[in-house]
Order: structure tokens, then sequence, then C-alpha cells
């Protein structure tokens, strides 16, 4: 089952989110997951679904969640929404490669504040 924004918004604002699930994802993996297969050594901060939340992932389920440094969350979160609107009916027609650059542009411009 999918979840609407609205609903994801709620859940990431929900106290078992805030004060539960993501200090202990972070205390029990504490180093960046995507950099760590790349033999880096980067302190997480954010920590992500592996399968999405409006994909139907479970929001709450330790093994749907991944500890990320911020640079890596961006760069997935850019990858998945290119994905998902590239796929969206109401986008049928339109040239995908137009949102690819706006992707681009703004993952550009958050990784040059690194």
């Amino acid at each position: 089952m999918s979840l609407s924004s609205s609903e994801v918004r709620k859940i990431r604002n929900s106290r078992t989110w805030r004060d539960r699930v993501r200090p202990e994802q972070l205390r029990l993996f504490p180093y960046c997951r995507i950099c760590d297969e790349k033999d880096k050594l980067t302190e997480a901060q954010e920590v992500d679904h592996i399968k999405p939340l409006e994909a139907g992932g479970d929001p709450f389920d330790p093994s749907n969640l991944q500890s990320l440094c911020k640079r890596c969350h961006v760069l997935k979160s850019a990858e998945e929404n290119r994905q998902r609107m590239a796929n969206m009916p109401d986008l049928a027609g339109r040239d995908p490669e137009v949102y690819s650059s706006a992707a681009r542009r703004h993952k550009s411009r958050y990784l040059k504040r690194f």
C-alpha cells in the first residue's frame, strides 16, 4: 500500500519516528551505508527508507531503514524522484529529459555546498 504525501509527512513528524525509530537507527548504525560500501567512513545524519514510503515501504520496520550521510541521502532521493516523475501518467508524452536535467541542476547546486 502506497501512502499519500500528507500521510508520509504525518509519519515523519510523528513522535514514534522522531523520538524512537530515527534515533535508535542512528545509534545502532552511526555511519553512512553507501559510503561504507565504497570503503569511506562518513557519519550518518539521515535515516532513509530503502523502499520509499510512497512506494509502500514500511515506515518503522528496521529492515527497511538505512543510515546515510546527507550527501548520499540527497543523491538517492533525487534519483528516486526522477524515476517517479518519469513514470507519472500525467507526464506521459512530455520529454523526461526536462525533469532529469532539473534534478541534475538541483543535485549539482546541493553538492557545491560540500
